[in-house]
């Protein structure tokens, strides 16, 4: 398109160029002008005033200089009879030197005055041409300034796009080459990845109990259509995942998780296939088996995973195994996990309570950290509800210690991440 518009625009930016140059304005020109033109127009009041000035200061029969001087000898024949009196005549010298100075001061203002009829018209032949250039663009100076920059610019773009689109499609042959190398490889990686991602999500999987689910990576690799850039003017965006194009931003692969939590059900996506408790034990699974079963060791991270009613449909030993996992998977990163579970709860390094209540007509939620003592009573309540008493204690207690155990075989012999590998082991 700027190609085609060259011609036509290439006058018009000349021209304005052009214009702006001629004038050749500068910043705050215009301004400097007009100061310099008030003092040309005032030049004789100027010259009155300021030697009105010296005169009366230093000049003139009876200046003010003159004056203090007599002022000064009263003060010396003063404090010869009087030493208090001394004090006055060290002020007035001081303010004979100082207006001494000022005297000078003026006189050699005077002596700089030079006011020349030509400097005058000359000054508003110039004020003249920046205000037509000022009307023109509607503009100060400094915003011209940017207006020619901007327009040196756009010829610039334009004298330079038949060799700027040879350069770019050089590097963008490159570059094409370049990326297809990639998405070759990297769907290579994933074709061999995808199906040990599945075998290790399935086994954890039942250990969560979802023994009969079966788990499945669909990986869909685009064709190219084209070699030749000129005949491919729009270059497919799959960075959404919604269709297959070549070039994206992720490779040439659209991966899709799909999920059959029961048996005889078909494998869907995600998104159509499970419940929200399925779903966080899922990403659960699949956190840890990314951490395991990646060659780079796993390491500590600002990252927090939050995982939202993991326990639904879950108790007992699945859910003891579900804590463990998440306990696991809090070495390496931050674990935030809403549950109603006292197996899983025991497993936490901090609990917090969360309650609702009704304050003046509206409800509000709370949060608060508990103490040792009030996990204790939490856990008591979640396993024995209303009725809490010392056995429910006990058993609380006995959670929280056999969390505490599961904690030290995993966390605290060699460190988190040893502790970590061990825990997954």
């Amino acid at each position: 398109r700027e190609l085609a518009e060259r011609e036509r625009v290439e006058d018009l930016l000349n021209y304005e160029l052009k214009e702006i140059e001629n004038v050749s304005p500068l910043s705050g020109e215009d301004e400097k002008l007009q100061a310099e033109r008030k003092l040309l127009a005032n030049a004789e009041k100027i010259f009155e005033l300021s030697g009105k000035s010296f005169g009366v200061l230093y000049e003139n029969d009876e200046n003010v200089l003159s004056m203090l001087a007599q002022v000064r000898r009263h003060l010396e024949e003063l404090a010869g009879l009087d030493v208090q009196a001394a004090q006055y005549l060290d002020d007035l010298q001081a303010a004979i030197a100082s207006l001494r100075d000022l005297a000078e001061g003026i006189r050699a203002y005077l002596s700089s005055l030079d006011f020349s009829p030509r400097r005058l018209a000359d000054i508003e032949q110039r004020l003249a041409q920046l205000e037509r250039l000022k009307r023109k663009y509607s503009s100060d100076l400094d915003e011209i300034l940017q207006v020619k920059a901007e327009l040196a610019g756009r010829l610039s773009k334009l004298e330079d796009l038949a060799h700027a689109e040879r350069t770019l499609k050089e590097a963008l042959g490159v570059l094409d080459r370049e990326y297809t190398r990639l998405a070759e490889t990297l769907s290579e990686s994933r074709g061999k990845a995808a199906p040990v991602l599945a075998e290790k999500v399935m086994e954890e999987l039942g250990r969560l109990a979802m023994e009969q689910a079966k788990f499945l990576v669909s990986l869909e690799t685009a064709e190219r259509s084209s070699t030749d850039w000129q005949n491919e003017p729009s270059v497919p965006d799959a960075s959404d995942n919604v269709g297959v194009g070549f070039f994206t931003s992720t490779g040439a692969d659209r991966v899709e998780f799909l999920l059959s939590a029961n048996q005889g059900e078909e494998a869907r996506p995600l998104s159509r296939a499970v419940s929200g408790g399925e779903l966080s034990r899922l990403m659960l699974t699949l956190r840890l088996v990314g951490l395991r079963v990646g060659r780079r060791e796993a390491q500590a991270t600002n990252e927090t995973f939050i995982f939202d009613e993991i326990d639904a449909g879950i108790g007992g030993r699945v859910a003891e195994v579900v804590g463990q996992r998440l306990k696991a998977l809090s070495a390496v990163r931050q674990v935030l996990c809403v549950t109603h579970q006292p197996q899983i709860a025991s497993f936490a390094d901090h609990h917090y309570r969360v309650e609702k209540f009704i304050e003046e007509g509206r409800t509000i939620t709370s949060i608060e950290e508990l103490r040792a003592d009030e996990r204790v009573e939490e856990i008591a309540r979640m396993i024995g509800g209303s009725q809490r008493t010392e056995k429910t204690l006990e058993v609380a207690r006995w959670l929280i210690d056999n969390a505490g155990n599961h904690r030290s075989e995993a966390g605290r012999q060699g460190g988190r991440q040893k502790g970590f590998k061990k825990a997954l082991s």
